[in-house]
């Protein structure tokens, strides 16, 4: 006789965990974001479309939703929004008083800036990320901005790459919007990275500079930054960046174990050592380390870093999140790349060496085999020197070639 009390055992399936799991993490992560808001603050900064317009009038401060009036524009910014508006007949939509956020300011306080900003703004310009799903393409690019012929290969790479730019405006189909929409601008994005090479455009070179320093305010400050643009390129270029910086962690991972006492030495008698890694166990460990890292569930004190997409066909805003723990914030602020300044300290975190690399296309080995050259910058620096800006741009070449505008100073291609 059955027990009318008996209760039925009740399973769950794996779909049911997940979405439990998944409910239980995002409820997690909103109370820690706003334990990281009490704790660090927020800032937002605008980019110039958000400052001023030619003649269009939308909803996007209707939309827009602010904790507080915290605002800040980058130093390219505000120079744009004034030309645009003594010179183009410009006018101002954004009210409010705007700080401003400068690259010389910043830097008098941390020295390491001037390494980082550089690197970031390469890292997005002309990145050469190994595995890349761009890299075939900005290395034609790199020979824009080098102006440099095309070799016979890179001229078929050309080709090839202008025929699936174009098929991709029309045949990528995504059911996520905000996937479609990273799609959409990638194309963008390299067809306006190439035009803007070939005309030298001022304010494309701008807008990654802003996109850099905001995300330095937001790690050296530790204040929770929102950058606010209606510029779909930032979408991409941001990952671009990050994966750079996660690129070479994933080096020093790799390279650093095989360099002995002697080898050391060796760098800094000016030798240089040639490695070869397997090109598939590296861009998987890189894959694994990026999957890792940008990984929300397990970070409890975080900073966060926005980027808040005004779309100006659908009238409604998109929010990329990224979430920097101290381990996470420490390895994008010793992410100098191959950039040296002589008043930032690099003897540390593998800061002193640089990586050379071959890959396919850019290579005579086949595509599991990427070369590797080790050598040492131009010197160890123990110590930051803190400077007046006016004295670091005598001093390096970073600032100079910036503010001579050339854009073939800062490619990640050799």
């Amino acid at each position: 006789m059955k027990n009318k009390n008996h209760k039925k055992d009740v399973t769950y399936t794996n779909e049911e965990y997940t979405v439990l799991d998944k409910l239980w993490v995002k409820i997690l992560i909103f109370f820690r974001d706003i334990h990281s808001t009490w704790k660090y603050g927020q800032a937002y900064v605008f980019d110039t479309n958000m400052i001023v317009v030619q003649n269009q009038t939308d909803n996007r401060y209707k939309k827009l939703f602010t904790i507080n009036r915290n605002y800040w524009a980058t130093e390219t910014s505000f120079r744009e929004s004034n030309i645009f508006i003594s010179e183009k007949g410009y006018k101002r939509i954004l009210k409010r008083n705007i700080k401003k956020l400068s690259f010389g300011t910043l830097r008098e306080y941390y020295p390491n800036t001037c390494p980082l900003y550089y690197n970031y703004i390469s890292a997005m310009h002309n990145p050469a990320i190994v595995g890349g799903e761009n890299f075939a393409a900005e290395l034609i690019i790199k020979s824009l901005i080098k102006n440099t012929t095309l070799t016979k290969k890179e001229e078929k790479l050309n080709s090839l790459i202008a025929n699936k730019l174009g098929q991709s405006k029309h045949n990528e189909k995504d059911d996520n919007d905000l996937m479609k929409l990273l799609r959409e601008a990638n194309v963008r994005m390299l067809s306006k990275k190439r035009g803007a090479i070939r005309k030298n455009d001022e304010n494309y070179f701008n807008d990654i500079k802003s996109l850099a320093l905001s995300l330095l305010y937001c790690l050296q400050r530790k204040r929770n930054v929102t950058f606010v643009t209606s510029d779909s390129d930032f979408l991409n270029l941001v990952f671009d960046l990050f994966s750079t910086v996660i690129q070479e962690s994933t080096f020093n991972v790799k390279i650093i174990p095989l360099l002995d006492d002697d080898k050391k030495q060796g760098l800094m008698n000016k030798k240089r050592y040639t490695f070869f890694l397997d090109s598939f166990e590296f861009i998987e460990y890189m894959e694994k380390y990026m999957a890792d890292i940008f990984a929300d569930n397990w970070k409890k004190d975080f900073l966060i870093f926005k980027i808040k997409y005004w779309d100006i066909l659908t009238q409604k805003y998109h929010t990329l999140e990224f979430r920097f723990d101290d381990t996470m914030r420490q390895i994008f602020l010793n992410s100098h790349g191959t950039r040296f300044c002589p008043c930032a300290k690099n003897n540390e975190n593998s800061n002193w060496i640089r990586y050379m690399y071959w890959w396919p296309p850019n290579s005579i080995h086949n595509e599991q085999v990427l070369k590797v050259v080790v050598e040492a910058k131009n010197g160890i620096i123990k110590e930051d020197t803190r400077i007046t800006d006016t004295n670091h741009t005598e001093y390096c070449r970073y600032p100079q070639e910036d503010n001579k505008g050339n854009l073939n100073f800062f490619s990640n291609f050799f």
